[in-house]
């Protein structure tokens, strides 16, 4: 099970992660993420490899 996401870690993952990094790159790091998501076995994209993040499922 994972933990909590911290203030900090969430201003990281959205805001450098999904917003400025795709505004830098004029949109390319939303497809590479995306092909990420797609291709990787641990299904992370670049907003959660920045932040040290990942989803969890709980059932």
């Amino acid at each position: 099970m994972g933990l909590l996401l911290s203030l900090a870690n969430m201003i990281l993952r959205e805001v450098v992660g999904n917003g400025l990094l795709v505004y830098v790159t004029f949109g390319i790091s939303l497809l590479v993420s995306a092909i990420m998501v797609l291709v990787m076995e641990d299904r992370r994209g670049l907003h959660d490899l920045i932040s040290g993040t990942y989803v969890v499922y709980s059932r």
